[in-house]
């Protein structure tokens, strides 16, 4: 694949409630812009982005994945992450290579404590962020509620950008407030333009009228213009729009059906069109390697060197997959850089862009964009590979504290060594558990996120490692401590010999 610009590439992190159909969305994302031929579905266990055994068969997104797209031009690069508290720490890490945060929302539901939760991360990151209302097919699907809820939980800066016609089996597609133009679906990902609804024009307008002016409002020099003349100019507008979204201002909500490919096309041209550039912190902070004194990096291609691997996963026949975000400069292979956090060297070999578990090699990954190294030495997740002039180490995304803790042993005896060896590996790919080995007690304990966290733990030993293990309740550690000194009197008395004699 070519290489890309900075303003030309776009990190969009997929998140929210689980079983919102993050995934689905991230497969209709892909399908619409040709990526794949086919659209996969997570009940078949058949996606792009639920690959590894455990999630084709829980039906859940376990580990963040990457994908990546074409859209007029520009390389749109997908995380998606899981919706589910245990796996918090895959969101930490997959937000810390974004650049906009898409939260998906249940048009049936409406907003839940996925939708804070990932709200609340991202106001703590600073990050640019929208909302995606989807399952506009199902039944009692609501899109005006859903809207409604977000603005009352959320700001009243979260804004429309598309909206449904309809709901449920009255979906028909959706409207483009920008273009005021309605478009209907099919399932081959394509849109196709219709008439809007004269029973929806009013509300449609009043959304659009809403929109305009919080793209005012982003600017002084617009709202004075608006202010004047009542309307913007369709590059005012752009204009407006694309600040207030880095800036924070404006929250774009869309909307759609994903398992359909309804609403896919706008949101991918509004994507490419207004969503940041990488580039839109114009400089990212370090730290000098081994000190505490702050330094920053422009975001560029054109300084030192510098990559951010967020994340490490094991594949099978490959080993190691490093992903990665290169903030500053360009890597390529041959490459030597400084592994900032452990002052050590390391050779970059080959070059991959994901789809999922499919690999396919480049010969460059320039400032912006994100991509896969194997078989680093000692790199893991939250290291900084830098160029060796210019060293500088980012600090890695936090860690979230374990909620759970459970005595975990070898079903059979003898393998002991292989729970240490697993438990040690699994830990350089997911740092969101812990181990601790208790000489006490003589118990191995495991933390975690949650239940379902050390139960994809123990599956993962079993299959990867070859040892079945089992989950207890720890022992709790009881102790005597002398607190006082205290005086007691009492008869001692032991049977020695014959009847009558006892000392």
């Amino acid at each position: 694949m070519k290489e890309y610009m900075i303003d030309k590439i776009r990190n969009i992190g997929v998140m929210g409630h689980g079983s919102t159909g993050k995934t689905s969305l991230v497969e209709a994302m892909l399908f619409t812009a040709k990526s794949i031929s086919r659209m996969g579905s997570v009940d078949e266990g058949a996606t792009v982005t639920d690959y590894t055994e455990d999630e084709r068969n829980r039906k859940i997104s376990i580990s963040l994945a990457i994908a990546h797209l074409e859209w007029h031009n520009n390389k749109i690069n997908i995380i998606d992450m899981p919706g589910y508290a245990d796996f918090i720490g895959e969101v930490e890490g997959g937000l810390s290579a974004t650049d906009f945060a898409l939260n998906v929302v249940n048009g049936v539901a409406g907003v839940e404590v996925g939708t804070d939760t990932a709200w609340r991360i991202c106001s703590r990151l600073n990050l640019p962020r929208g909302f995606f209302i989807n399952r506009m097919d199902k039944e009692h699907a609501d899109f005006d509620k859903a809207v409604s809820q977000i603005q009352e939980a959320f700001s009243n800066r979260a804004v429309p950008v598309t909206m449904a016609i309809g709901g449920g089996p009255a979906f028909k597609g959706i409207i483009n407030l920008l273009a005021m133009k309605a478009y209907s679906h099919d399932k081959s990902g394509n849109a196709k333009e219709a008439v809007v609804p004269d029973d929806m024009k009013g509300l449609a307008e009043s959304y659009r009228e809403k929109l305009v002016e919080a793209a005012a409002e982003a600017d002084d020099a617009l709202l004075e213009k608006f202010f004047e003349s009542g309307e913007l100019t369709p590059d005012e507008l752009r204009q407006g729009l694309a600040k207030g979204i880095s800036e924070g201002t404006i929250y774009p909500i869309f909307a759609g059906a994903a398992v359909e490919t309804a609403g896919i096309p706008a949101m991918l041209d509004f994507a490419a069109a207004f969503l940041p550039a990488p580039d839109f912190r114009g400089e990212i902070e370090g730290y000098l390697p081994g000190t505490e004194n702050k330094i920053t990096r422009k975001i560029s291609p054109n300084e030192p060197t510098s990559l951010y691997v967020f994340k490490t996963v094991s594949e099978p026949h490959v080993g190691e997959l490093s992903f990665f975000k290169v903030f500053s400069g360009k890597v390529a292979p041959g490459d030597d850089l400084l592994n900032a956090n452990i002052n050590s060297s390391e050779r970059i070999g080959q070059i991959f862009l994901m789809n999922g578990k499919e690999r396919k090699e480049t010969s460059i990954a320039s400032a912006g964009d994100i991509g896969a190294l194997v078989k680093l030495k000692n790199t893991h997740t939250g290291h900084t590979l830098a160029d060796k002039k210019a060293p500088i180490m980012y600090r890695p995304a936090p860690v979230p504290n374990p909620v759970i803790s459970m005595a975990i042993k070898a079903k059979a005896k003898g393998d002991e060594e292989k729970i240490a060896t697993g438990l040690s590996r699994l830990r350089e790919v997911d740092p969101s558990f812990r181990v601790e080995v208790n000489s006490d007690l003589k118990q191995t304990i495991v933390s975690g996120q949650g239940e379902l966290h050390l139960e994809v733990i123990t599956s993962r030993l079993k299959r990867e490692f070859g040892v079945d293990v089992e989950l207890d309740k720890p022992k709790i550690p009881y102790r005597e401590t002398v607190r006082s000194k205290v005086e007691s009197q009492g008869k001692y008395k032991k049977q020695t010999g014959g009847r009558g004699q006892y000392g």
